[in-house]
């Protein structure tokens, strides 16, 4: 089996950029753009959406394959969220104190914030996706470990993880519109967890050309527009089909999918103009926190803007939110530094105290 190559990937990285900067558009659209988007062009942009993230994660952990390193990774991004959290403290203790309530703590820190201020509501309407994409990667990451084990080749690991795949859809299909929660699992969960297999796999089985990938891709886009017919469903649907976890939604999702899938192995990402967005990609974290304070700005900003041309405004309002993103990611990215920094002053001097105290014993 050939050596895992332990280079960072730039195009997952790009790819990572590039969804995060898309769920700002959904969010313009969304939300803040309820009182003048038509519906139809709020599905249109649910094409390209959250199970990318999925995908990407799935396409990292092939890398190392250990469930312990993604529950390192889990932990930072939970570290990184507290830090979010106390940002909001401080940000929420000068635009708007009368909603600063320290009692409300504990379900920010569950992502199920209670806050009925303006200035993070858009945060409120962001975070649904955080709980499903933690327990669809831990569960993932521990699936994917047991079922390679003892694999000789890659191989053997494509045709496992396959099954795997095949019967966690065959659960989902089974289950759907019956309840929402199975064995202490969302349906989100469940479905995200069929991207993030998918995501894996697609790293030990790529696509050989594009006349196979325009074959699979137009099969999934085929059942897709059947799958719409048969229910007397349209494009505008997409929304509530998101909401109810159809399996419609899951086909929308794997339009878009199979395109990063493809073009992850074919894109150079390395040349200077996609630095921004790799750079982005790095860090997207900060990007998803800060486009939740972003987007709820918009909603004081969009009753001011008088524009007729709903693609004129759409496009105004986006590159707005996309400011104002990216200002807030720049002061968190600062702000974790500077912790960064005093955390590794703090271990050196407890290293230090440690290391003086050992000296004294040994005379």
């Amino acid at each position: 089996m050939k050596e895992k190559s332990k280079k960072r990937n730039n195009a997952i990285d790009f790819f990572r950029g590039l969804i995060a900067i898309h769920i700002i558009m959904i969010h313009t659209v969304f939300h803040s753009g309820n009182l003048y988007v038509p519906y139809k062009i709020q599905s249109w942009v649910l094409l390209f959406d959250v199970p990318i993230f999925l995908i990407l994660s799935g396409m990292t952990f092939a890398f190392h394959e250990s469930p312990g390193k993604k529950l390192q990774e889990i932990a930072k991004v939970m570290f990184k969220w507290l830090i979010f959290i106390c940002f909001c403290y401080v940000y929420l203790y000068f635009v708007d104190r009368q909603s600063l309530h320290i009692k409300d703590f504990t379900s920010w820190l569950v992502f199920n914030p209670h806050t009925n201020s303006a200035y993070t509501l858009g945060v409120s309407y962001s975070l649904w996706f955080m709980l499903p994409f933690i327990e669809s990667s831990i569960i993932c990451s521990i699936l994917i470990y047991f079922t390679v084990q003892g694999c000789k080749n890659d191989n053997e690991k494509i045709v496992r993880i396959l099954l795997l795949l095949l019967l966690l859809f065959g659960v989902f299909l089974l289950v759907a519109g019956y309840s929402k929660i199975y064995f202490g699992m969302s349906l989100n969960t469940i479905y995200y967890c069929i991207f993030y297999l998918l995501g894996y796999l697609s790293m030990k089985c790529k696509f050989t050309n594009i006349k196979s990938f325009i074959f699979v891709e137009a099969i999934v886009i085929s059942l897709f527009i059947i799958a719409l017919h048969y229910n007397n469903l349209q494009i505008a649907d997409l929304q509530i089909l998101k909401s109810e976890g159809s399996y419609i939604y899951v086909l929308a999702s794997l339009i878009s999918c199979l395109l990063v899938i493809y073009l992850k192995d074919k894109i150079k990402c390395d040349s200077l103009i996609f630095k921004p967005i790799n750079f982005i990609g790095k860090n997207a974290l900060y990007l998803f926190f800060s486009q939740g304070l972003s987007s709820s700005l918009m909603f004081l900003i969009v009753p001011k803007i008088n524009i007729a041309n709903v693609y004129l405004k759409i496009i105004l309002m986006f590159l707005i939110n996309l400011g104002i993103s990216l200002t807030f990611f720049i002061i968190l990215m600062l702000v974790y530094k500077l912790v960064d920094i005093i955390i590794n002053k703090l271990k050196k001097v407890g290293w230090l105290r440690l290391e003086n105290f050992i000296i004294s014993n040994d005379k």
